[in-house]
């Protein structure tokens, strides 16, 4: 349906105050996404903690997170979800990095969800590698979860 926004128009007033009621009545009855100071504090505190834990760390950490590498002044050594879509394509091999996570080449690997099998962040063969390596897990934060060396 279509309503006619000129003023000229016939009924346009109308159809003019009714749509702009509409407008006014759906805004306003949105629910309000709340964020709540104590809420906002203990993820900032997780944060931060991760910040602290990584950059005490001896080896490169992977995370999904980058601001969390980059605030703990640590390199990025791969973005998860470009490195998948290009060993998705065939433009690159991701084997090296499967045998670094194999080899427990981080010191941990940081993901947003922990769905077994991989996803948009992570190709099947890093994810199991990323398993095999790394199996400890951690929920860390709102759909974080923190992978954990076997030793």
């Amino acid at each position: 349906m279509v309503l006619e926004l000129r003023r000229d128009a016939a009924g346009g007033r109308w159809a003019y105050s009714v749509t702009l009621l509409i407008l006014v009545l759906t805004l306003t009855l949105q629910p309000m996404r709340r964020f709540r100071e104590a809420d906002f504090a203990e993820r900032s505190a997780a944060r931060e903690a991760l910040v602290q834990k990584f950059a005490a760390a001896k080896k490169p950490v992977a995370s999904d997170d980058m601001a969390v590498l980059l605030r703990a002044g640590k390199q990025v050594i791969f973005e998860p979800a470009i490195a998948t879509a290009l060993a998705a394509t065939g433009a690159w091999d991701q084997r090296p990095l499967v045998q670094f996570i194999r080899s427990g080449g981080f010191a941990y690997m940081l993901t947003a969800g922990n769905h077994v099998g991989g996803g948009p962040w992570r190709s099947p063969a890093v994810d199991a590698a990323m398993r095999e390596a790394y199996p400890q897990v951690e929920n860390v934060g709102r759909n974080l979860w923190l992978h954990l060396p076997a030793n």
